[in-house]
Protein backbone atom coordinates (compact mmCIF):
# COMPACT_ATOMS: atom_id res chain seq x y z
CA UNK A 1 0.00 0.00 0.00
CA UNK A 2 2.84 2.40 0.89
CA UNK A 3 4.69 1.62 -2.35
CA UNK A 4 1.53 2.24 -4.38
CA UNK A 5 0.95 5.53 -2.56
CA UNK A 6 4.57 6.54 -3.24
CA UNK A 7 4.06 5.85 -6.96
CA UNK A 8 0.90 7.99 -7.06
CA UNK A 9 2.45 10.92 -5.19
CA UNK A 10 5.84 10.80 -6.97
CA UNK A 11 4.66 13.09 -9.79
CA UNK A 12 3.49 15.64 -7.21
CA UNK A 13 6.75 15.82 -5.27
CA UNK A 14 6.01 13.09 -2.75
CA UNK A 15 9.21 11.87 -1.13
CA UNK A 16 7.85 8.70 0.44
CA UNK A 17 5.02 7.68 2.70
CA UNK A 18 5.53 6.46 6.25
CA UNK A 19 3.77 3.62 8.03
CA UNK A 20 1.57 4.64 10.91
CA UNK A 21 4.01 3.14 13.42
CA UNK A 22 6.73 5.48 12.10
CA UNK A 23 4.67 8.67 12.31
CA UNK A 24 5.47 11.02 15.16
CA UNK A 25 1.84 12.02 15.76
CA UNK A 26 0.82 8.37 16.08
CA UNK A 27 3.60 7.80 18.60
CA UNK A 28 2.49 10.79 20.69
CA UNK A 29 -1.13 9.65 20.69
CA UNK A 30 -0.23 6.01 21.44
CA UNK A 31 2.00 7.03 24.35
CA UNK A 32 -0.68 9.36 25.70
CA UNK A 33 -3.24 6.56 25.63
CA UNK A 34 -0.79 4.19 27.39
CA UNK A 35 -0.25 6.83 30.06
CA UNK A 36 -4.01 7.27 30.52
CA UNK A 37 -4.42 3.50 30.89
CA UNK A 38 -1.72 3.42 33.59
CA UNK A 39 -3.30 6.35 35.41
CA UNK A 40 -6.73 4.71 35.18
CA UNK A 41 -5.28 1.61 36.86
CA UNK A 42 -3.00 3.04 39.56
CA UNK A 43 -4.98 6.06 40.80
CA UNK A 44 -8.17 4.15 41.69
CA UNK A 45 -6.17 1.59 43.69
CA UNK A 46 -4.51 4.36 45.68
CA UNK A 47 -7.79 6.27 46.05
CA UNK A 48 -9.73 3.23 47.25
CA UNK A 49 -6.98 2.32 49.73
CA UNK A 50 -6.99 5.81 51.23
CA UNK A 51 -10.80 5.89 51.25
CA UNK A 52 -11.00 2.57 53.11
CA UNK A 53 -8.48 3.79 55.69
CA UNK A 54 -10.26 7.11 56.21
CA UNK A 55 -13.67 5.46 56.52
CA UNK A 56 -12.25 3.11 59.12
CA UNK A 57 -10.83 6.03 61.11
CA UNK A 58 -13.98 8.17 60.87
CA UNK A 59 -16.39 5.36 61.75
CA UNK A 60 -14.13 4.24 64.63
CA UNK A 61 -14.21 7.74 66.06
CA UNK A 62 -17.96 8.02 65.51
CA UNK A 63 -18.52 4.74 67.33
CA UNK A 64 -16.23 5.74 70.19
CA UNK A 65 -18.23 8.97 70.60
CA UNK A 66 -21.51 7.05 70.68
CA UNK A 67 -20.54 4.25 73.07
CA UNK A 68 -23.22 5.21 75.61
CA UNK A 69 -25.98 5.23 72.98
CA UNK A 70 -24.81 1.86 71.66
CA UNK A 71 -24.84 0.43 75.19
CA UNK A 72 -28.38 1.76 75.65
CA UNK A 73 -29.54 0.17 72.40
CA UNK A 74 -28.01 -3.15 73.42
CA UNK A 75 -29.72 -2.89 76.81
CA UNK A 76 -33.04 -2.61 74.95
CA UNK A 77 -32.28 -5.80 73.04
CA UNK A 78 -30.58 -4.68 69.84
CA UNK A 79 -27.90 -7.12 68.71
CA UNK A 80 -24.34 -6.37 67.61
CA UNK A 81 -25.48 -7.14 64.07
CA UNK A 82 -28.31 -4.57 64.26
CA UNK A 83 -25.99 -1.85 65.52
CA UNK A 84 -23.33 -2.73 62.95
CA UNK A 85 -25.93 -2.74 60.18
CA UNK A 86 -26.94 0.79 61.19
CA UNK A 87 -23.39 2.11 60.72
CA UNK A 88 -22.97 0.14 57.49
CA UNK A 89 -26.17 1.71 56.11
CA UNK A 90 -24.89 5.16 57.11
CA UNK A 91 -21.63 4.61 55.22
CA UNK A 92 -23.45 3.19 52.17
CA UNK A 93 -25.78 6.21 52.08
CA UNK A 94 -22.80 8.56 52.03
CA UNK A 95 -21.04 6.45 49.38
CA UNK A 96 -24.19 6.41 47.23
CA UNK A 97 -24.24 10.20 47.26
CA UNK A 98 -20.55 10.19 46.30
CA UNK A 99 -21.26 7.77 43.45
CA UNK A 100 -23.94 10.05 41.98
CA UNK A 101 -21.67 13.11 42.26
CA UNK A 102 -18.76 11.09 40.83
CA UNK A 103 -20.78 9.94 37.81
CA UNK A 104 -21.92 13.45 36.96
CA UNK A 105 -18.44 14.93 37.45
CA UNK A 106 -16.85 12.01 35.57
CA UNK A 107 -19.09 12.52 32.55
CA UNK A 108 -18.29 16.23 32.43
CA UNK A 109 -14.54 15.61 32.77
CA UNK A 110 -14.63 12.79 30.19
CA UNK A 111 -16.34 15.07 27.70
CA UNK A 112 -13.77 17.76 28.45
CA UNK A 113 -10.89 15.34 27.87
CA UNK A 114 -12.44 14.26 24.57
CA UNK A 115 -12.59 17.89 23.48
CA UNK A 116 -8.96 18.44 24.51
CA UNK A 117 -7.82 15.41 22.48
CA UNK A 118 -9.84 16.55 19.45
CA UNK A 119 -8.18 19.96 19.60
CA UNK A 120 -4.67 18.81 20.52
CA UNK A 121 -4.42 15.98 17.99
CA UNK A 122 -6.67 17.57 15.31
CA UNK A 123 -9.07 14.65 15.36
CA UNK A 124 -12.19 15.14 13.21
CA UNK A 125 -14.47 13.88 15.98
CA UNK A 126 -14.27 12.06 19.27
CA UNK A 127 -17.43 11.04 21.03
CA UNK A 128 -17.28 10.37 24.75
CA UNK A 129 -19.20 7.22 25.71
CA UNK A 130 -19.71 5.97 29.25
CA UNK A 131 -20.84 2.36 29.27
CA UNK A 132 -23.43 1.33 31.90
CA UNK A 133 -21.33 -1.64 32.97
CA UNK A 134 -18.51 0.76 33.90
CA UNK A 135 -20.89 2.68 36.16
CA UNK A 136 -22.21 -0.51 37.79
CA UNK A 137 -18.71 -1.91 38.31
CA UNK A 138 -17.40 1.35 39.78
CA UNK A 139 -20.41 1.61 42.10
CA UNK A 140 -20.01 -1.97 43.32
CA UNK A 141 -16.29 -1.54 43.91
CA UNK A 142 -16.89 1.72 45.76
CA UNK A 143 -19.53 0.18 48.00
CA UNK A 144 -17.40 -2.91 48.64
CA UNK A 145 -14.38 -0.82 49.61
CA UNK A 146 -16.56 1.34 51.86
CA UNK A 147 -17.97 -1.69 53.66
CA UNK A 148 -14.52 -3.28 54.00
CA UNK A 149 -13.13 -0.02 55.34
CA UNK A 150 -15.76 0.10 58.05
CA UNK A 151 -15.87 -3.60 59.00
CA UNK A 152 -13.25 -3.36 61.72
CA UNK A 153 -14.85 -0.26 63.21
CA UNK A 154 -18.34 -1.76 63.06
CA UNK A 155 -17.03 -5.01 64.51
CA UNK A 156 -15.89 -3.13 67.58
CA UNK A 157 -19.34 -1.76 68.49
CA UNK A 158 -19.38 -3.74 71.73
CA UNK A 159 -19.29 -1.31 74.64
CA UNK A 160 -15.93 -0.92 76.30
CA UNK A 161 -15.72 -1.80 79.97
CA UNK A 162 -15.71 1.26 82.19
CA UNK A 163 -12.38 2.72 83.16
CA UNK A 164 -10.94 1.98 86.59
CA UNK A 165 -12.59 4.22 89.15
CA UNK A 166 -10.45 6.45 91.35
CA UNK A 167 -11.69 9.08 93.76
CA UNK A 168 -10.82 12.58 92.71
CA UNK A 169 -9.27 15.15 95.03
CA UNK A 170 -12.60 16.98 95.35
CA UNK A 171 -14.37 13.76 96.38
CA UNK A 172 -11.70 12.99 98.95
CA UNK A 173 -11.95 16.51 100.40
CA UNK A 174 -15.75 16.34 100.49
CA UNK A 175 -15.64 13.11 102.49
CA UNK A 176 -13.18 14.56 104.97
CA UNK A 177 -14.87 17.91 105.65
CA UNK A 178 -17.58 16.58 107.98
CA UNK A 179 -15.41 14.31 110.10
CA UNK A 180 -12.28 15.02 112.09
CA UNK A 181 -9.08 14.10 110.38
CA UNK A 182 -7.60 11.06 112.12
CA UNK A 183 -4.11 11.89 110.86
CA UNK A 184 -4.06 15.42 112.29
Amino acid sequence: MIDRLDDILKDYGGIGAYARKDQLSNRFLSEELKQQKTIATIFPIIFFGVAAFLLNVVVSRLISLQREQIAGLKAFGYSDFDVGLHYTKLVLMIVSLGIVIGIVAGIKMGQGMSNIYMTLYSLPFMTYVLKPQVIVTAALISMSVAVLGTLYAVRSTAPEPPAIYHSTLVEKLACNTGSPNPHA
